[in-house]
């Protein structure tokens, strides 16, 4: 039930932090005011840092799951 509310967290927090310095950097690279290689960059590094977040969020899975069970347990 809480897949909902972390997934619009996500997508908010993207949305506000992420989005909008990839389309500044997009305009600097259309107008000439930066390189190709400083937006190839900026790819890069969010390719890397999904990967490394899906990996984190692997390794957490079960810890997590057994955590939410444990709470769930004190609720009467």
């Amino acid at each position: 039930m809480s897949s909902g509310l972390i997934n619009g967290l996500a997508m908010i927090t993207l949305a506000v932090f992420v989005d909008p310095q990839v389309a500044i950097l997009t305009e600097k690279v259309m107008k000439g005011e930066s390189t190709k290689q400083s937006m190839n960059k900026m790819v890069g590094t969010l390719v890397i840092s999904r990967l490394c977040g899906t990996v984190c969020a692997q390794i957490l899975l079960v810890p997590a799951a057994l955590y939410i069970a444990w709470v769930c347990k004190l609720i009467p």
